[in-house]
């Protein structure tokens, strides 16, 4: 056994947890989807500096080798997809609950499929496209609730669904499906790898252009809600600096974040592709399972349709992960026969 891949997953999956519980609870002590986008860049300022830290302190991490303004510069369009992910997913988890998010953010293949189709040329097989039906229905049902307490399982309706939080999802899950074909495309400059150093040099520098990015949309945000954005961004800083549960909380969300998608780098080298997929989609299951344990509002809003729609989602992703080599493995044994 990998003991150390299983660690790299436990802190992954463990880190995901603490970043979705501390996320929520810095929305609600801080007034939640008003100051969304100030979260996220706030977050993103514990990475950054996190980050630098590790790279001034000495025997820690090597700063990324002759960096150059073009570099920076090709990461700018990562960049700016990065950061409105990260906005978007805090603005949906603030309007919905822990496990929804979760759910709603698994539909990122869908998103990843149809962007990576239109607009960068990228084939996806027929196979693949009939695997989105079971996530999109999956989640389609976690919407669903009995019509009574003594309902049966064909007796239902459609539940209280938070639009809000869907939206905010499909726009995270958007930016991320560009955010990988840019990164991609970045990457295949093998002397922009070199100069990075490592993938987890890549993910930091990244986390500094998405903050970069975000700051000026702090102010934009709640001006596109028709709110005051002087008086938004400084309610928020009152509150930040003021409220210590708020002030530990976005802290602990923000050190959370950066070290499970460093965690999630480290394991992912690991893996194949399709793997790492499968364990993308079993850490999604940990968080909404260890959400609905853990808190009551959480156990409120679960169904039993929520159970067999997060299911069937999960499956289509597996599915959808693993679908190709299934398919090449079964032509290969015709071909053999």
């Amino acid at each position: 056994m990998d003991f150390t891949l299983v660690a790299y997953l436990g802190a992954w999956y463990i880190g995901n947890m603490v970043y979705s519980t501390y996320n929520k609870l810095a929305e609600r002590e801080t007034g939640g989807k008003d100051f969304a986008v100030a979260i996220a860049t706030t977050q993103l300022l514990v990475g950054v500096l996190y980050s630098v830290y590790l790279w001034i302190a000495p025997e820690c991490r090597p700063f990324p080798k002759d960096l150059k303004i073009q570099d920076i510069v090709r990461l700018i369009p990562a960049g700016i997809c990065s950061a409105g992910a990260h906005a978007a997913s805090v603005f949906s988890l603030a309007a919905g609950g822990v496990a929804f998010g979760q759910i709603v953010k698994s539909t990122e293949p869908v998103f990843a499929a149809i962007i990576g189709t239109v607009f960068y040329n990228k084939k996806v097989s027929s196979a693949k496209w009939l695997c989105l039906i079971p996530i999109i229905g999956g989640v389609a049902i976690t919407v669903l609730k009995p019509k009574g307490p003594d309902a049966k399982i064909h007796e239902f309706t459609a539940g209280e669904f938070n639009i809000v939080a869907l939206v905010g999802g499909m726009f995270a899950n958007s930016f991320a499906a560009v955010k990988g074909n840019e990164t991609h495309k970045a990457l295949e400059d093998k002397e922009l790898a070199a100069r990075l150093g490592s993938p987890i040099n890549n993910f930091s520098v990244m986390t500094f252009v998405s903050f970069v990015v975000s700051i000026p949309l702090v102010w934009v945000y709640p001006i596109v809600y028709g709110m005051d954005a002087e008086a938004n961004v400084s309610k928020f800083y009152d509150t930040f600096t003021t409220n210590r549960a708020s002030l530990v909380a976005i802290v602990i969300s923000g050190y959370a974040f950066h070290l499970y998608n460093e965690f999630s780098t480290l394991s992912l080298k690991k893996l194949s592709p399709v793997t790492s997929s499968v364990a993308n989609t079993f850490k999604r299951v940990f968080v909404i399972v260890a959400g609905i344990l853990m808190y009551e509002d959480e156990r409120k809003k679960a169904t039993i349709y929520t159970a067999i729609g997060c299911v069937i989602c999960m499956l289509g992703v597996g599915l959808y992960a693993c679908i190709d080599d299934l398919m090449k493995g079964k032509e290969d044994k015709k071909k053999e026969a």
